[in-house]
Formats: structure tokens, sequence, C-alpha cells
């Protein structure tokens, strides 16, 4: 009976964390984050576009504060705890369904250390206004770039 329960456990075990093998950050995005910690100012603030339509499944928005000690925007886990959480939903949903004001979150503000963290494999939900994106990034400077990750500067104007 034992071994059943080990067997059926392992079995149950690993179905699971197939199932969370896609959510993990890639080598790119690990990459992308180590050159991040140290080419970038420490108070720096990002406007990492988000790599899924739900928040509860982006793991480049979860990871990014920890792996970085940068701020990001939209990220709202770590939030759960505080009177911030639903305001940071709130963003989170609006800029999916927005993408208007994806890029303007930056602009209004006179830091001139804001940078937008945008990853091409992990926006396909933003397919259909693609074009526009690329036109509103072309906008900004490019600061660092690899197989999968684009990282811009934004200027204040």
């Amino acid at each position: 009976m034992l071994l059943f329960a080990q067997l059926f456990t392992s079995s149950y075990l690993d179905q699971y964390m197939n199932q969370l093998l896609p959510n993990s950050l890639s080598p790119n995005h690990r990459a992308a984050m180590r050159w991040i910690t140290e080419n970038t100012p420490k108070d720096s603030v990002f406007i990492v576009i988000p790599a899924s339509r739900m928040w509860q499944s982006d793991p480049v928005s979860e990871w990014f504060p920890a792996l970085t000690n940068r701020t990001n925007y939209f990220t709202v886990q770590g939030y759960e705890w505080t009177n911030q959480f639903y305001k940071r939903i709130d963003i989170y949903t609006s800029i999916i369904y927005d993408q208007e004001c994806l890029l303007d979150w930056g602009k209004g503000s006179q830091r001139t250390d804001t940078y937008v963290y945008y990853s091409q494999s992990s926006t396909n939900y933003l397919f259909h206004c693609m074009n526009e994106f690329q036109e509103k990034l072309g906008d900004y400077t490019p600061v660092y770039q690899n197989d999968d990750v684009n990282i811009y500067a934004i200027t204040a104007e």
C-alpha cells in the first residue's frame, strides 16, 4: 500500500511540475534581469510589459522585483498584504485591455531612469495592436537586447 501511495504521489507531482515549468523564467529573462541589476541605477523604475493577461500567471512580473531589486509599475505579487493590492490589480488589468496607455506610464514622469522591459515571446495578447506598440517603442532608446528580451530607456520630455 505504501508503494502505491508513493507512486501515486510521484505521478501527481510530475504532472503538477510539468504544468509549472512553462511559467518559469527562461534563460533570456534571467540574463536580462542580471543585466538590469548590473547596469541600471538602483532607484530605476520599469514598465515590464505583462507576459500574461492574468497577473497570477505572469512569472516575469512576479520575479522581476526580486531578481533585479528594481520597481515594476505593474507588479501585483507581493502586495497581497497591503492596501495597494486591489489598486495593483486594477492597474494590471487596465493596461492589458487598454494598450493606448501602456507606454504612456513613464512619459509623464520627469524621471530619467525609467525603462521598458519587453519580451517578444510573452506578448502574444498584444498581437492586435503590435504595429502601434512597436512604433511607440521606436520613440525610446534601446539599451539591451537578447533573443527574446528588449529593454528601452524612456527619456523625460
